[in-house]
């Protein structure tokens, strides 16, 4: 039996959906992915006999970026807002904070 090791890969930049489709092919079928959180950072539990190389880290957010291209051509979006991208808050004109819930009857 292989033994398993678990390790955390940060997610900026890697889309879920072709990370799990793409991590069997790099760690074999019995590879495991989950969202996870470490240390405030938004990223990928990955359990698997080994871990991904920075090439194949690399090749994901390559991956990640067409994919995200492809989506947003498809739905007309000009790309401001993206999935995989930090977005500035200040820029925008509504917040849940700036409309009063009691108010509204």
């Amino acid at each position: 039996m292989a033994t398993r090791t678990d390790f955390f890969i940060n997610g900026f930049g890697i889309s879920r959906q072709v990370l799990l489709s793409n991590l069997p092919l790099y760690l074999g079928p019995d590879a495991i992915c989950r969202s996870y959180s470490h240390q405030g950072r938004d990223g990928y539990l990955i359990s698997a006999p080994r871990q991904l190389t920075d090439a194949q880290l690399a090749d994901l957010r390559a991956m990640s970026a067409r994919w995200e291209a492809d989506i947003a051509e498809r739905r007309g979006d000009t790309g401001v807002y993206g999935v995989n991208r930090p977005e500035n808050l200040s820029d925008n004109t509504y917040s849940p904070r700036s409309y009063n819930y009691l108010s509204r009857q």
